[in-house]
């Protein structure tokens, strides 16, 4: 049988990691999770569809129980580049489909770095433009 193991975080419990299966598509179990009284709701990190999803969750927690973070409960202190590499040692070519949608603060930097280029090249255009009309315009 199909179904996901997914990534959620919460900024409510920083550090803390969500590692969890659905059936359902994990923006369903997103919203079912963010309305259980949590002050603030969770974030899909990654999200992998696979077959024999039960199993394979269990395996990956029990890769992962040095971090867990209680015996009872499905959170784990560890990075999520760290929780997607054990997910994708478990699961290998098991993964139907995967989607990362976590983004590092480095990642976060050249985008803000390629948006500020983007910016400057427009502006930049924007007065050779202007200056080139101007020119054009005195010589007549």
């Amino acid at each position: 049988m199909l179904g996901f193991i997914y990534i959620m975080s919460n900024p409510a419990h920083s550090g803390l990691l969500k590692i969890g299966q659905t059936s359902k598509d994990p923006l369903v179990r997103r919203k079912d999770l963010s309305s259980t009284g949590v002050p603030e709701e969770f974030v899909i990190e990654y999200q992998a569809l696979t077959s024999d999803y039960r199993r394979q969750e269990k395996l990956i927690h029990q890769k992962l129980n040095k971090v867990r973070h209680s015996s009872k409960k499905e959170f784990f202190s560890v990075s999520v580049p760290e929780a997607i590499n054990t997910i994708r040692e478990q699961l290998g070519d098991k993964i139907k489909y995967e989607e990362v949608f976590h983004t590092t603060s480095e990642e976060l930097k050249k985008a803000s770095s390629r948006k500020t280029l983007m910016a400057s090249l427009k502006v930049f255009s924007l007065l050779v433009l202007i200056y080139i009309t101007y020119i054009s315009m005195s010589s007549n």
